[in-house]
C-alpha cells in the first residue's frame, strides 16, 4: 500500500512542481518593461486603503509621491484608524498636491472595511487607470511608468504584480515561497498571456482600466468578499477582460511580516476563506497536504527499499524547485531546510483558523468581526 502511495506522490510531485517550474519561466518581470514615454501618459489614480498602518504608511506613501510619472493622483483612505495613520496622511497631503486623503468614520452594513474603502476611493478617481495598492507597498520610481506601458502595449484591462517580499528569517521566506508555489499551482497565471484571462489579483498591485472596472461592477460586486484582491481578478475574468500577472522583484516591494507570530495573525482571514468555509474542503485540503507535503518526509524515515527510494525522489523534486526558485525572489537557498515541517504547519494553520472562525462565529479582521453567516451568503465568484 505504501509503495503505491509513494509512487503516486512522486508522479504527482513531478506533474505539479514541473508545471510550476515551466510556468514560472513564461511569466514576465515588471523591471524588464520599458517605461512609458511621459508625453501623452494616461492619468493614473492610485487608491490606497489604510487602517492602523502608522508603522509603514509614511515610507510607502513617500515612494508613491516620488514616482517618475507625470499624470498621477494619489487617493489615500484612512479607514477608521485608531493609531496615527490619519494624522500621518494629513501631514503628507499638506506637503504634496498629488495626495488627497479621505477619512472614513463608520462602516456601512453589507461591506467589508477594505472593500468599502476601495470603493470610496474609486468613486473619486479621475484616472483612465486605477491602481489599487496596499498601504505598506513601496514602488521603485519607474514602476508605474513600466506598468502603464505594459497595459498600453498589451491592451490590458487588469494588470496585477506579485511583489518582492523581504523576510527577516529563512523560515518566513520559505512560508512565503510555499504560498507562492501553491498560488502558481492553483491559478497557473502564465496562461493569461495566451488566453487573456487570469482570475487572480494581488493586493500589493492591482491596476485596472477604469472603464472596464466600472463595467464589471466595481467593488460593489465584491462588497463582502474577504479575498478582495483575488475576487477583483475573478470579477474581471468573468467579463472576459484582458488580464496579466507580472513579477515585481526590484519594482514592487512589501515587508509583509517581521515574525512568525505576525505571519500567523496576518493570514487568519485568508486560510478558511480559500476553503469556502467548508468542513469538507478543509478535510480535503488536509489530506492533499499530508499526502504531498508530509508523507514523503515521513515515508523516507519509516519505510525501506523501493518505497523509501520513491519518497526520497519526491523530496528531491520539491527541494530542487525551491532551491531553484528562492534566489529569483532574492531569498537564500538555505530556506529550503524548513521544507520537512512546512506541510505539518500548513495543516495546523488550516485547523487553527477554522476552529477560531467557528468559535468566533465569523472572521475577525482589523478589529471588525464579519459574521460567518453573512460571508457564506457571498460565495466566491466563479471564473
Amino acid at each position: 500500500m505504501t509503495l503505491w502511495l509513494s509512487l503516486g506522490v512522486l508522479l504527482a510531485s513531478i506533474l505539479v512542481y514541473g508545471n510550476v517550474a515551466r510556468g514560472w519561466r513564461k511569466l514576465g518581470w515588471l523591471r524588464d518593461v520599458a517605461p512609458l514615454d511621459c508625453a501623452g501618459a494616461p492619468l493614473v489614480s492610485l487608491i490606497v486603503p489604510a487602517r492602523n498602518e502608522a508603522r509603514d504608511v509614511e515610507r510607502a506613501m513617500r515612494s508613491l509621491l516620488a514616482l517618475e510619472y507625470p499624470a498621477l493622483e494619489v487617493i489615500a483612505i484612512d479607514d477608521r484608524s485608531t493609531d496615527g495613520t490619519g494624522a500621518i496622511l494629513d501631514r503628507l497631503a499638506a506637503q504634496s498636491p498629488r495626495l488627497e486623503v479621505l477619512h472614513i468614520r463608520e462602516l456601512p452594513a453589507g461591506w467589508l472595511g477594505k472593500n468599502h474603502a476601495l470603493r470610496e476611493g474609486a468613486k473619486r478617481a479621475r484616472g483612465e487607470y486605477m491602481l489599487f495598492i496596499d498601504a505598506d507597498v513601496v514602488l521603485e520610481r519607474t514602476a508605474l511608468a513600466r506598468a502603464a506601458a505594459h497595459c498600453r502595449e498589451r491592451r490590458l484591462d487588469h494588470l496585477t504584480v506579485f511583489p518582492q517580499a523581504p523576510m527577516p528569517t529563512p523560515f518566513l521566506r520559505l512560508c512565503l515561497l510555499s504560498g507562492l508555489v501553491g498560488l502558481l499551482a492553483m491559478y497557473r497565471p502564465w496562461r493569461a498571456r495566451e488566453t487573456g484571462r487570469l482570475g487572480l489579483g494581488v493586493g500589493a498591485f492591482n491596476m485596472v482600466r477604469a472603464a472596464a472596472y466600472r463595467e464589471a461592477g466595481g467593488h460593489e460586486a465584491i462588497a463582502m468578499q474577504v479575498l478582495d484582491d483575488i475576487e477583483l481578478g475573478r470579477l474581471m475574468a468573468r467579463r472576459h477582460l484582458r488580464q496579466e500577472l507580472l513579477l515585481g522583484v526590484d519594482a514592487v516591494s512589501v515587508f509583509m511580516y517581521r515574525s512568525a507570530a505576525e505571519m500567523f495573525r496576518g493570514v487568519q482571514k485568508n486560510v478558511f476563506t480559500f476553503l469556502g468555509y467548508s468542513t469538507w474542503q478543509l478535510i480535503g485540503a488536509t489530506l492533499v497536504t499530508f499526502i504531498l507535503s508530509v508523507w514523503p518526509w515521513l515515508g523516507v524515515v519509516i519505510t525501506a527499499g523501493a518505497t523509501r527510494a520513491l519518497n526520497a525522489a519526491s523530496i528531491a523534486v520539491v527541494v530542487a524547485l525551491y532551491v531553484w526558485l528562492a534566489p529569483q525572489l532574492k531569498y537564500g537557498r538555505a530556506c529550503a531546510a524548513y521544507l520537512p515541517v512546512i506541510g505539518v504547519l500548513a495543516i495546523f494553520l488550516f485547523w487553527q483558523v477554522a476552529i477560531l472562525t467557528w468559535l468566533r462565529g465569523g472572521v475577525l479582521w482589523r478589529g471588525t468581526l464579519y459574521p460567518l453567516a453573512a460571508l457564506r451568503k457571498k460565495k466566491p465568484l466563479g471564473v
